[in-house]
């Protein structure tokens, strides 16, 4: 009896670790790559994209995204890096980080949106948009 209330207990427990792995692993995956790219870990970034979305760093420093239809963007090294957020509330996407560093005399420069979605634990480029 002490047996079987141990493997059902286990097997609970399990389960419980399983869904709680499951419903957060979204915040996980989003927190993970918002970390690299504001620390400017592009190479850890582009490990988490979903092809066609990709992350390059370009010979000046800047970056070069593709988006998943395939729409390439570069991005200048003075606006990096990207921040967490400041994308249309109704935007594409399931978050957004934008680049806006780079004004000049107290002036906010014009910014670079990325707009970006989860796919099964991975992350995909919906959008870019420069203003």
């Amino acid at each position: 009896m002490n047996k079987r209330i141990l493997t059902i207990s286990a097997l609970i427990l399990i389960g419980i670790a399983l869904i709680d792995w499951w419903v957060f692993r979204p915040k996980r995956t989003t927190a993970a790559f918002v970390d690299h790219v504001s620390q400017e870990r592009y190479e850890e970034a582009a490990q988490m994209l979903t092809p066609p979305s990709a992350i390059e760093v370009t010979s000046g420093g800047g970056l070069t995204l593709v988006d998943h239809a395939g729409t390439s963007t570069t991005v200048q090294q003075e606006k990096l890096p990207f921040l967490s957020g400041g994308g249309e509330t109704d935007g594409p996407g399931d978050f957004s980080m934008t680049a806006l560093q780079g004004g000049k005399k107290g002036r906010v420069d014009v910014p670079v949106v990325l707009y970006l979605g989860i796919t099964g634990g991975k992350i995909r480029i919906d959008r870019v948009d420069t203003f």
